[in-house]
């Protein structure tokens, strides 16, 4: 009982839960309506986030963890059989006028480690969006996995690439390219395509 008194004594706090209230049911309700299993952990914070998925999709699933902040991001499904999955104490801090998206194709996942840290601009795609063919016709562009583990920071305006893998304690250059997997930790990549640039760093979200 007692966190609601505090609501109603502190009107600021009150009406920053109230808009927390309406965006994570304005979320549930794009999810219902786009049969999208969403799962939103505890003390998470959304604001203007949305849905999008291509009509006759299937199967597919937006997973947030606890204590996640994100703002103006885009969860996009473009096939059946994939899942978004963002770890716990993610930020999303992009604005309005330049969401990040993160987009999943067929039988392709997002998996974000926890406390990373995402900028404006940013896309991460796991598809191409049409399909390529050799002279035998056969597919030679399927969609691949995004892969990025904990405490990293992507700048932004960066595009990360199907196939992508990003270890942790890392850091992404702003409008970076990112088209191959990093197995190296605590390292700075930047550049397009992106390389690594520096090795043995690691970052921190206070300003000093």
């Amino acid at each position: 009982m007692r966190p609601y008194i505090d609501l109603l004594l502190h009107p600021r706090r009150f009406a920053n839960f109230i808009c927390r209230a309406y965006e994570k049911m304005r979320l549930e309700r794009e999810a219902k309506r786009n049969n999208v299993k969403l799962v939103i952990g505890r003390d998470v914070h959304l604001t203007d986030c949305h849905l999008r998925v291509r009509p006759g999709t299937k199967n597919i699933a937006l997973v947030i963890g606890d204590k996640c902040i994100l703002k103006h991001g885009i969860f996009e499904f473009h096939g059946s059989d994939s899942t978004i999955c963002v770890g716990e104490g993610t930020c999303v801090n992009a604005l309005k006028a330049a969401k990040t998206s993160f987009m999943a194709g067929e039988h392709a996942n997002i998996q974000i480690g926890e406390d990373c840290l995402f900028a404006n601009g940013i896309i991460a795609c796991t598809c191409d969006f049409h399909s390529v063919y050799n002279e035998e016709g056969k597919r030679i562009n399927p969609d691949r996995d995004i892969t990025i583990g904990e405490h990293v920071w992507v700048g932004r305006k960066s595009y990360i690439c199907k196939g992508t893998s990003i270890a942790k304690n890392s850091v992404v250059g702003a409008c970076s390219v990112v088209a191959k997997a990093f197995d190296q930790e605590n390292c700075v990549i930047a550049g397009n395509p992106a390389a690594v640039k520096k090795v043995g760093i690691t970052w921190d979200r206070k300003n000093e």
